[in-house]
């Protein structure tokens, strides 16, 4: 083990830059981003016998660094990009060089004339230019020996429209424009912004305005100075400018409405508002109050661009008011105006008691049931009624189930008298039974009479395993209820496969099927019995891949074991204590008061499935707090540790051993160790003395993370400071 007092390293940058004059080929791209055009203000010819090599001299339309450019000498009628055989452009951006013509492989001639157009392009691949600005300005060039200065007409503008503006007005800047200026001497596209060009307004030769109706959409205005907006015609229209309308909020919706209302929901729909925000409607916000006078507040819901909700939550028998607003990228938009009020119904409840129940029509094996309907259906519709016979008045069976007055009980007994009762269901569930009928007794079987068929009735679902359940499929999904012996299964009109059943209790299994809220339907010949059940898409539970951070005894932990799907987590075995489990999320957190390594089973049980996993946490010492220990040198001619301060060295360190964490190594620092007449740094005797300390240290098997002379302490005497390096 050895010490450094000091150490330096010293960097070095070499900076390589080198210039080209003329770039021969396509360069690599700037950003990916679409350059302002170029315009063009001087051409050159080099005339070579009948021909002549063109450079265009060119002012960029801004501050970007084009990836190349592209050239047409016909009017745009085709294009070449500038490459090492046709054109060439300058680094600087200056200067393009035209050596063929776009619409051939030859040179311009001598005094022919040509329209020339450039483009700046934002991005390369390979060859291919991209991202392309509009055309310069059209430069009609006759070509002749020497240089000549263009004519050129460019505008510019700082004018910023925000989304929702009116009373508009866009300055335009430029050069030379005439006195007599309109703006009709402007090509103008409005496009999607809604805007109408009004009166312009000279300022002077270098500023006009224009002002516009309308209220700002999103969208793009773009404005093109005419050759006739000028004193002197420049060669030909100036280049375009935009301006751009950002999104802005949408509008209100329209036309608020109800479309249903019960006890405790309304459904309300609305128009969408014209999407002239620029960014696409989101959600919609909701509103409500109880009318006139209520405070306003939010239904939460699933965000849905749908122009229908179902408002729930609300109480009975009360009148509401509603508003509704957009919402997009931008923010919410405005409320529409107030709907309402409009009034829930009341709380619907069971029916009341049907009356004059009765038997009769006798046979040997059946008897009619009437009754008449309760004088209260509670407030919802009678869906029908379910029947009961007894043999003695007290023990009750399901007899069968009705729609209306006047049901044959079948599969009775011969010559046996028998008691009936009834109760009406509507959607609220059923309501109570009915006082029992008098004893109506079969009539005596004939002695030539076939027994008594057997008779199935309706069946009746009373609860199911899950009321949400796994989309994928589902091996064992229990519907518990009455009269299932003869009954068939299916999930929205598909029969489904019934693995076991009983008469009260079906098992069935079914394969991955679509999500959504779905009818389970119970059948036999004398009738059926439906639930609705919520099908759900979501991953097979499965345990992800752990990595459980440190833990020691007294530190804070929180640490959330994830499993793919939808589930809830419960556990086997005890946790170490001090550490509890959230059910909801599979967090494990708390301070553990104990330290030790700990086993417990993690259960996953999902809508998809089911998974486990054994947790095994290693729970570690606490982690002490810093100590110290000083070692004085009695004799100064000594540079070896020795005697009773070795003795007590070792004691200190077999400490250090003890207390230390087993996943955390400690920090040591050890300072001083010079005689009084030597300096810190140069002093042997201390490095000696250090060397010494750090050969106990290895024999009694302690190395921190880092040892480190700092060589400060007093004179003859070595400090050793110790930490164990964990945020408390």
């Amino acid at each position: 083990m050895s010490f450094t007092s000091k150490s330096f390293r010293k960097l070095f940058t070499l900076t390589l830059t080198s210039a080209l004059s003329i770039t021969g080929a396509i360069v690599a791209p700037s950003a990916n981003a679409t350059p302002a055009a170029p315009t063009i203000t001087q051409l050159s010819a080099a005339v070579t016998g009948a021909t002549a090599a063109v450079t265009v001299t060119f002012v960029k339309g801004d501050s970007s660094v084009p990836a190349g450019y592209k050239y047409s000498t016909d009017n745009g009628v085709t294009w070449k990009y500038c490459d090492s055989s046709d054109c060439r452009w300058t680094s600087d951006n200056r200067y393009v060089r035209i050596d063929k013509l776009s619409s051939e492989n030859n040179a311009m001639r001598n005094g022919s004339t040509y329209q020339i157009l450039l483009q700046a392009c934002g991005t390369v691949s390979g060859q291919i230019l991209t991202d392309c600005s509009g055309d310069s300005p059209l430069v009609v060039y006759t070509v002749t020996s020497g240089s000549t200065s263009i004519a050129t007409a460019t505008i510019s503008t700082d004018t910023t429209i925000a989304n929702g503006a009116s009373g508009v007005s866009v300055t335009i800047t430029g050069n030379d424009f005439k006195s007599g200026i309109a703006t009709s001497d402007f090509t103008i596209n409005a496009g999607t912004t809604g805007l109408t060009a009004g009166s312009l307004t000279f300022t002077d030769s270098t500023t006009v305005n224009i002002a516009f109706s309308g209220t700002a959409d999103y969208g793009t205005i773009t404005f093109q100075a005419k050759t006739s907006a000028y004193v002197t015609a420049p060669s030909g229209a100036s280049n375009t400018v935009s301006i751009n309308v950002p999104s802005g909020l949408p509008a209100a919706p329209t036309n608020v409405d109800s479309s249903s209302v019960t006890g405790a929901d309304i459904t309300l729909t609305w128009t969408a508002p014209a999407n002239r925000a620029g960014a696409a409607t989101t959600d919609y916000i909701i509103y409500y109050k109880v009318s006139p006078s209520g405070t306003w507040d939010t239904f939460t819901a699933t965000a849905s661009t749908s122009t229908s909700r179902v408002v729930s939550g609300l109480s009975s028998s009360t009148a509401y008011l509603f508003k509704v607003a957009a919402k997009n990228s931008v923010g919410i938009g405005p409320f529409s105006s107030d709907f309402g009020p409009v009034t829930t119904g009341a709380t619907p409840t069971v029916p009341e008691t049907p009356t004059a129940v009765s038997a009769g029509s006798a046979t040997s094996s059946s008897l009619t049931v009437t009754w008449t309907a309760p004088g209260n259906n509670g407030g919802a519709t009678i869906l029908d009624y379910k029947i009961e016979r007894s043999t003695d008045g007290t023990t009750w069976v399901s007899a069968a189930t009705g729609a209306s007055s006047g049901h044959v009980v079948s599969g009775l007994s011969a010559s046996t008298s028998y008691y009936f009762r009834v109760a009406a269901r509507n959607s609220v569930g059923y309501g109570p039974f009915s006082d029992s009928s008098t004893a109506v007794s079969t009539s005596a079987a004939s002695s030539n009479s076939s027994p008594a068929p057997e008779v199935d009735y309706a069946p009746t679902i009373t609860d199911v395993s899950k009321l949400k359940v796994c989309a994928r499929g589902q091996e064992n999904f229990v519907i518990r209820g009455n009269n299932f012996k003869n009954a068939t299964v299916s999930i929205d009109g598909v029969q489904v496969s019934v693995k076991g059943k009983s008469d009260n209790v079906l098992n069935i299994s079914f394969g991955e099927t679509t999500a959504g809220k779905k009818i389970i339907t119970v059948s036999n010949p004398a009738g059926k019995a439906t639930i609705e059940v919520e099908f759900k898409l979501v991953d097979k539970t499965a345990f992800k891949v752990f990595d459980i951070p440190y833990i020691y005894k007294g530190g804070s932990f929180e640490y959330q074991f994830e499993a793919f799907g939808e589930n809830t987590y419960r556990i086997t075995g005890n946790l170490p204590d001090g550490l509890v489990l959230d059910a909801q999320n599979g967090i494990i957190y708390g301070v553990p008061t104990e330290e030790g390594k700990f086993n417990f089973v993690l259960h996953a049980d999902g809508l998809c499935g089911n998974d486990v996993d054994v947790i095994k946490l290693d729970i570690d010492k606490a982690i002490p707090n810093a100590i110290s220990y000083r070692i004085k040198f009695p004799n100064k001619k000594n540079k070896k540790i020795v005697g009773t301060e070795q003795f007590e060295l070792k004691k200190f360190l077999k400490m250090v051993k003890e207390i230390s964490p087993k996943q955390i190594e400690p920090v040591i620092y050890i300072t001083g160790g010079s005689p009084e007449d030597e300096s810190d740094v140069d002093s042997t005797s201390a490095k000696d003395r250090r060397d010494s300390l750090c050969d106990i240290m290895i024999n009694q098997d302690v190395l921190g993370q880092t040892v480190l002379g700092l060589f400060d302490g007093e004179e003859d005497e070595i400090e050793i400071f110790v930490y164990w390096p964990v945020v408390r």
